[in-house]
């Protein structure tokens, strides 16, 4: 994806695995800057390779199979922009998407637990 003639906006591959060529990655990061780096995996393989993904600054794969996989991605992405996480790996941003889904017990509520 292109943001003028010579920045990079972001990197999008549609692939049937969560592979990231993580050293071309960083060398063309050291020129162009770090720019989003986001792999949809169509055939799942990130279920079974999650703890293997290099963890890559602004740098997360989805699964492909999820029919808002095109959603959840740009949420991520938008998501790191606005707190300014260009250090935080994908891991950790996917952790952080699927956490504003969880419940929070507020300190108003009183604990059932105690009925």
């Amino acid at each position: 994806l292109g943001c003028g003639k010579d920045a990079i906006a972001g990197l999008v591959r549609v692939a049937n695995n969560s592979h990231m060529p993580s050293e071309e990655l960083q060398a063309v990061r050291k020129h162009a800057g770090i720019f989003p780096y986001a792999t949809i995996d169509a055939r799942g393989h990130i279920l079974d390779a999650f703890l293997e993904i290099p963890q890559l600054a602004r740098s997360v794969s989805v699964p492909g199979q999820v029919e808002s996989c095109v959603n959840i991605l740009r949420n991520i992405l938008l998501q790191s922009a606005a707190e300014g996480a260009t250090d935080v790996s994908g891991n950790e941003l996917l952790v952080r998407y699927v956490d504003t889904f969880l419940p929070r017990a507020s300190a108003a509520e009183p604990d059932k637990s105690e009925d």
